[in-house]
């Protein structure tokens, strides 16, 4: 074992030096704000949980909506009459048709996403004021929210303690040259940088799985030593629950950490029992809540599933049964295949173009000499291993970031590894004075792979950052935080609920009610029947770029169905630019009771020019559906 020592102490701070060096710079001079639907999904929810509320959700996804409804008593596909009847009938028994404790679309508990990362932000956000939205307020000249630099720093802290940590355990696992040359590849490439700065929870999540495999190795290592290994083996499935809690996605790799202590540790099957009983007292209350709201046990989480087999999750979302989401059970076997596929293309560039985390797969075939880092690596890879298969299922973005994609937890220990193999195998066949050189030659070269991108564009970065510090670059397009914030949040009302292709960031940025846009005119009247229950209303429509810049006419008309006109209104409007534009939203059959009502001339507002606009209904009340 190699403890760490002072003789490690100058690689150390020269590590946490680079390390404060870079973050800074990502933070403060390349951050544009919240980009991902998901980190601002779960910034509005801690928001709520710090305002007192729960884990109430401002994005109402249509799935859980009638779900919820229908558990609660209301079943929204009746007609009025039909509705009104069953109402009068538990009226005279003293009832009411449905239970507010079990379904209240102002109060819609979330069932999609894992609580650890929202809890901590929701700590956060109650000790800076966050959950006060009139006080963070963009009433200046800035372009990013502030708030979303908040997120983003605890992210960014948590990619700190995560490179710390990962350079204290491969300091354990093998040498100074190894844990430093990994913490360098963290650091300077790209991928790390951006999740650093995204406020998803991949960087939590790292920092756990990191403690995990330390706690794992410490097992072994005492198992090798025949010394007691159950209380390290209990570390190490604490810290790998607390990756489950943090993202759902990590139960993929928990379970192959179960089927490898199951195997590892004798008696055989034993010992994956303290690890299961451990997983399901930490997943007993999320269980329960979904159970409660949802009837099943993984909540809207488990409608993820259709992601990677539709290419969207917000295709299931906005669904408003399992039945009628579009994929055939015979394509099924074959998507998943194939998203496996292209998880092995994508490796490199998912593991955050380390050439030597790829050199890992080689390094399996290598007998390391101390057994506790030999039989260490098969626990790594039988944790990655339903982890891609996970990632085949869960996963629409097959590269770049997004919530489901944590190939970048296993990069810094399959970097660890390859180069380990490396220079093992320089040197047991190069001439002993040409040792130093290739060992060297090598890693640096493997550094500048790496770091190359970052360097060349870090003048451009650090210039473009000083020029624009008073204001800031938001992610347009999509997200324009300013127009939501303010314009959108002004011009709607508390009470009414927003549809829109853009529900995250209008229930972050705007703090209001969103629903996703459906894709038939019938099914948004089911849904608004549900609002229409509990005296609400859809009192405006907002379209961004969200719905059309990074698809295409055919995967647009196959996603947003009768509402492709009113998508694409926008568009056609800025393309064009004509004097006497034609709206095609009035135009539409199918959307003409919408037209009524969010298609008159006063009811468009251009927020961001034809690119956002927010179509106001500007009668009393909603028609009768």
């Amino acid at each position: 074992m190699n403890e760490p020592s002072s003789a490690s102490r100058t690689p150390f701070i020269i590590i946490l030096i680079l390390l404060l060096a870079i973050a800074g710079v990502q933070y403060f001079f390349n951050f544009n704000g919240l980009g991902t639907d998901a980190a601002m999904d779960h910034a509005q929810i801690a928001r709520n949980v710090a305002r007192g509320q729960g884990m109430t959700t401002n994005w109402l996804r249509p799935i859980q909506m009638v779900s919820g409804s229908t558990r609660a008593g209301l079943n929204p596909f009746l007609s009025d009459a039909q509705i009104h009847e069953q109402e009068a009938i538990r009226a005279g028994q003293g009832e009411t048709l449905v239970d507010p404790e079990k379904f209240n679309p102002y109060a819609l508990r979330d069932t999609r996403n894992a609580p650890l990362n929202i809890l901590t932000e929701a700590a956060v956000f109650r000790m800076a004021g966050v959950h006060k939205f009139d006080l963070w307020s963009m009433t200046g000249s800035s372009m990013i929210y502030l708030p979303d630099r908040i997120v983003a720093g605890i992210s960014c802290m948590f990619f700190i303690l995560s490179v710390l940590s990962c350079y204290y355990i491969l300091l354990r696992m093998f040498d100074v040259t190894i844990a430093c040359f990994t913490c360098l590849t963290m650091i300077l490439s790209n991928l790390f940088l951006q999740y650093a700065t995204s406020g998803l929870p991949q960087m939590m999540m790292l920092f756990f799985f990191a403690w995990g495999i330390h706690f794992l190795y410490t097992a072994l290592q005492n198992k090798e030593e025949n010394r007691a290994f159950l209380w390290p083996l209990i570390g190490s499935s604490i810290c790998f629950s607390c990756v489950c809690l943090t993202g759902w996605i990590g139960l993929w790799p928990m379970a192959g950490f179960l089927i490898f202590a199951g195997i590892r540790f004798k008696p055989h099957g034993l010992y994956c029992i303290p690890g299961l009983i451990t997983l399901l007292l930490f997943l007993a209350y999320p269980i329960y809540i979904n159970r409660s709201l949802s009837g099943g046990f993984f909540g809207t989480a488990y409608y993820t599933i259709f992601t990677g087999l539709t290419g969207n999750e917000e295709i299931a979302m906005n669904a408003l049964v399992s039945g009628s989401i579009p994929i055939a059970a015979q394509k099924v076997v074959t998507s998943v295949i194939n998203n496996i596929l292209t998880q092995g293309d994508l490796l490199y560039e998912n593991l955050g173009n380390l050439p030597l985390a790829m050199v890992f797969l080689l390094a399996l075939l290598h007998k390391f000499k101390r057994p506790e880092v030999n039989q260490s690596k098969w626990g790594i890879f039988a944790m990655w291993v339903p982890a891609v298969i996970g990632m085949a299922i869960y996963t629409s973005n097959k590269t770049g970031i997004s919530l489901g994609q944590i190939q970048i937890l296993f990069a810094p220990f399959f970097t660890a590894y390859g180069t380990a193999f490396v220079l093992n195998l320089i040197a047991r066949h190069s001439n002993k004075e040409l040792i130093s050189i290739l060992r060297g030659g090598v890693l640096l070269l493997s550094l500048l792979i790496t770091s190359l991108p970052l360097l060349l564009n870090l003048p451009h970065i650090v210039r473009v950052g000083i020029l624009t510090a008073g204001r800031g670059i938001p992610a347009w397009p999509p997200y324009y935080p300013l127009g939501l914030n303010r314009d959108l949040r002004t011009q709607t009302t508390e009470k009414d609920f927003i549809l829109t292709d853009q529900p995250s960031a209008v229930g972050w940025y705007a703090d209001r009610k969103a629903i996703g846009i459906p894709k038939m005119v019938e099914q948004f009247m089911v849904l608004e029947r549900i609002l229409k229950f509990h005296g609400g209303k859809v009192g405006s429509i907002l379209v961004t770029p969200s719905s059309t810049s990074k698809m295409n006419l055919r995967t647009i008309s196959s996603s947003y169905g009768e509402f492709t006109p009113l998508v694409l209104e926008g568009t056609v409007l800025f393309q064009t630019k004509d004097k006497n534009p034609v709206y095609i939203f009035d135009h539409s059959r199918a959307l003409a009771p919408l037209a009524q009502r969010f298609g008159t001339p006063d009811s468009r507002q251009f927020i961001q020019g034809a690119e956002m606009i927010l179509y106001k209904d500007l009668q009393e009340t909603a028609p009768q559906p």
